[in-house]
C-alpha cells in the first residue's frame, strides 16, 4: 500500500488513530488493514463506510492465530461484522451481505512477512549452547 493511503486510512480508522505515528503494526492490525484494502479496492467500500465497524474488524482479526482465521471468512451485513468458519453452511433467511475469506489475505501476509524466496527461518538447536570465537 502506498504511504498516502495508510495516512489516509488513519484518519478514518479509530484503531489506527489511535496508534502513536511511528507505531509498529501487530499481526492483527495487517490482517485488518489486508481486509481493509479488499473492501476499499476490490468491492469499492469507502472507506469512510468502514469507521463504525473498525473497532470490530481490529478486534475480530486480533480474537485468533492466523492458522484459525484462515479457516474463516468475515460477514460484512447491515447489522455489522461477524467471524465465521468458512465450511459454515450458509443461512438463506439473512440479509444481503459481502463475504471476505480470509485465507487468501492470510496467505499472501504470510508469504510477504517471510520474504520473497518463502524459506522458514532456519531452525534453532536446543539446547543453546555458546559458540566460540564471537565478536570482541
Amino acid at each position: 500500500m502506498e504511504p498516502e493511503t495508510v495516512r489516509h486510512w488513519r484518519k478514518c480508522l479509530p484503531p489506527l488513530k489511535a496508534k502513536p505515528r511511528r507505531a509498529a503494526y501487530g499481526r492483527a492490525d495487517l490482517l485488518a488493514l489486508a481486509v481493509v484494502r479488499e473492501f476499499v479496492h476490490d468491492l469499492g467500500i469507502p472507506v469512510s463506510s468502514l469507521t463504525p465497524l473498525a473497532d470490530d474488524l481490529f478486534q475480530l482479526c486480533g480474537s485468533r492465530p492466523w492458522p484459525y482465521l484462515s479457516r474463516c471468512q468475515l460477514r460484512l451485513e447491515n447489522s455489522g461484522l461477524a467471524l465465521e468458519h468458512a465450511d459454515a453452511p450458509m443461512s438463506l433467511a439473512r440479509r444481503p451481505a459481502v463475504l471476505v475469506p480470509l485465507a487468501p489475505l492470510v496467505m499472501r501476509l504470510g508469504q510477504a512477512l517471510l520474504g520473497d524466496d518463502g524459506e522458514a527461518q532456519p531452525e534453532l538447536r536446543f539446547p543453546l549452547t555458546a559458540q566460540r570465537g564471537g565478536r570482541s
